[in-house]
């Protein structure tokens, strides 16, 4: 168990999906918080480190971005993604926003999703695009890889609305992009 802190950079619902021949089923899982950087034992990491959180954990903590936490957890590795999981004594420094997801809205956003197969950067960075693990099952063989889903339910990503709206572009063709949207560093999880 590690002594973690960091401020959290995104809060997305966390989802898995199982494909069989005949039938395929999307669940949720819980939530993942997104840390750009975080402090792992007082050494601070500067790479993306995620952390899963069951819905009614996430409930009671009553997290948001922005919001600065320290905790301890366990530290591992999920598909080439470093991911913390059992955290336990959560403080919490509570930032300026407010929670976004709640139950009614990942139900809704579960039934609106639309699925793409590639992982384009703006969808990675916004608040609505959330990878998916899907694990493929046929006959006595499985394999596993990740696609995107849009919880917006955008169908195809090249005509995405919300990333303009969400960067505040939607009031003037010449505005500038709020400081949350701008691109500082590129995230590729594959």
């Amino acid at each position: 168990q590690l002594e973690v802190a960091g401020e959290i950079s995104g809060i997305k619902p966390h989802f898995k999906k199982k494909v069989y021949p005949k039938t395929s089923y999307l669940s949720f899982r819980g939530y993942l918080l997104i840390f750009k950087e975080i402090y792992l034992d007082r050494i601070l990491f500067e790479d993306p480190v995620y952390a899963f959180l069951s819905g009614k954990y996430y409930k009671s903590l009553g997290l948001a971005t922005g919001d600065r936490i320290e905790a301890f957890a366990q530290l591992g590795v999920e598909s080439g993604r470093l991911v913390l999981s059992r955290l336990r004594g959560v403080s919490t420094m509570k930032g300026e926003e407010t929670p976004y997801w709640d139950e009614q809205k990942v139900v809704m956003a579960q039934e609106m999703a639309s699925e793409f197969n590639d992982q384009p950067d703006e969808c990675l960075q916004c608040p609505f695009g959330s990878l998916v693990d899907v694990e493929y099952h046929k006959d006595s063989h499985s394999y596993s890889r990740r696609s995107m889903l849009c919880l917006k339910g955008v169908s195809d990503y090249k005509d995405c609305y919300v990333r303009p709206l969400y960067c505040g572009l939607d009031k003037e063709a010449n505005d500038v992009a709020d400081i949350s949207c701008r691109r500082t560093e590129r995230i590729n999880i594959r």
